[in-house]
């Protein structure tokens, strides 16, 4: 481990309760895989990457949680330090000397082999690869740590680079201003200081008579098989007008219609009526001004319980689900682990092995159109957490569904079930006049085949086989 000198410190203080579950897990993994996030973006126009590879270092600076390492041992509470200048954080590689083929496997072979190496927290928890490929042509990957930042933060980023970059190619350096945007530890700090005692009552209450149950639907576990997979899906626009719609008509969210159908197929392919699992809840005070342009981890995972009653109906239902959430968004400053202490032994082992992230925050139109300087758009992500399965939801542009499985437990036959699954539920729940339609009758199979509009899976080949 590197030592620090105090002249190379900016600030230091303690960590959230969602970065400090993510520190347990990163810990807990042997090859400090957990929460490695990795995405790639294509860059388009009359770029000039020495400003490219500028205006990421002068980002940096602009954002202290990009200049954070981490530290733990011998404390009584990790800490988080930001440094006042974190080591070159950009590397910059030509390869467009080649031909076009070469150049990709280039970036292909960088991907792989930047997201199979160990990210160190205690030494560097984001860095920025840029390559060549052409003259017009670039990858930016972005390698960092879950636990410095989440979704918004990431448009954030993105944002910040494409209008220092546009400023300093436009030769207008000397009107950038680089203020550090320190309201991330006034965030922290809110986090921490709530009412302990408030918060152990709220979970022994809510986790009354639970009895912990692995709800693991559609898994395949094979030992001999290791490694994160991904896949994703995105929905019909038809579909996602009527869910719109239907979520309207029945007085609830777009996430507690989602949440009820997953809730409602785990009951389907489990028979476990009291359903766990895990719900990412958006932490970042809106009506604060001085949080709205700062990155950082604003968003904590907590356990949703669902009960699934076969005799209530859709309507009754799914307003359960939104009470239950609604109870738990009072606490969301709560570390997963903290709630775990408050019950029993057996409970305490995984509250949940799924996970849920509704991705609802707002990407500015500047970034993902660009401008006739430098267009960006994604090429690929790798994402890796302590799970069996997480399930992304990106709600901000259309609607797509990202899983990302440990191969032992899933593979991508069984994603793809998993989901074919998901929409015939979906589109049951979408039905004209099915409010007050009881679960057990909307849960029963169809006699008639159908297919899917999303998806278009071939029934043959993912109808009812569990």
């Amino acid at each position: 481990m590197k030592k620090i000198s105090k002249e190379q410190v900016e600030d230091i203080f303690e960590l959230t309760p969602m970065q400090t579950s993510m520190l347990v897990a990163y810990l807990n993994d042997s090859t400090h895989q957990a929460y490695h996030e990795q995405t790639r973006y294509r860059l388009t126009g009359p770029i000039m990457s020495e400003y490219l590879c500028e205006a990421l270092r002068i980002v940096v600076k602009m954002h202290p949680m990009l200049r954070a390492v981490y530290r733990w041992k011998q404390l009584s509470v990790p800490l988080q330090i930001i440094l006042d200048d974190q080591k070159e954080p950009v590397e910059f590689y030509d390869v467009s000397d080649g031909t076009m083929d070469e150049a990709v496997r280039f970036s292909d072979d960088i991907d792989q082999q930047v997201f199979t190496q160990k990210l160190d927290l205690e030494e560097q928890a984001v860095r920025f690869i840029v390559i060549k490929l052409k003259k017009e042509l670039f990858h930016l990957i972005i390698v960092n740590h879950h636990i410095i930042f989440d979704g918004w933060s990431n448009g954030i980023l993105l944002k910040d680079l494409l209008e220092v970059y546009c400023t300093l190619k436009n030769r207008k350096a000397q009107s950038l201003n680089i203020i550090r945007r320190k309201g991330y530890k006034k965030f922290v700090n809110m986090q921490n200081n709530t009412d302990t005692a408030s918060r152990e009552l709220f979970w022994k209450e809510y986790f009354k008579d639970y009895q912990s149950k692995e709800i693991l639907p559609f898994a395949k576990p094979n030992e001999n098989v290791s490694g994160v997979g991904h896949l994703e899906f995105p929905l019909d626009t038809g579909l996602i007008q009527k869910i719109h719609r239907q979520a309207a008509q029945l007085g609830v969210t777009i996430a507690t219609m989602l949440y009820g159908v997953l809730a409602a197929l785990f009951y389907q392919k489990t028979k476990i009526s009291d359903i766990v699992f895990g719900a990412t809840l958006s932490c970042r005070p809106l009506n604060l001004d001085c949080f709205q342009q700062v990155i950082g981890m604003f968003i904590n995972t907590l356990p949703l319980r669902i009960m699934v009653s076969p005799q209530r109906t859709l309507q009754e239902f799914l307003q359960t689900v939104a009470e239950s959430y609604i109870c738990i968004e009072e606490f969301k400053d709560t570390p997963k682990e903290y709630i775990a202490s408050f019950l029993n032994s057996q409970t305490r082992l995984r509250l949940y092995n799924i996970a849920v992230t509704i991705q609802n925050y707002p990407m500015s139109n500047i970034v993902l159109q660009g401008n006739e300087e430098l267009k960006m758009e994604l090429y690929s992500r790798h994402i890796a957490t302590d799970l069996p399965l997480t399930i992304g939801i990106r709600t901000y542009d259309s609607m797509t569904f990202d899983f990302i499985y440990q191969k032992e437990w899933y593979d991508e036959e069984k994603i793809q079930q998993f989901m074919y699954q998901f929409c015939k539920l979906l589109e049951k729940f979408l039905e004209d006049n099915v409010h007050n339609q009881t679960l057990d009758k909307l849960l029963q199979p169809n006699i008639r085949n159908t297919q899917s509009v999303i998806l278009q899976f071939e029934e043959a080949e993912f109808n009812d086989v569990f």
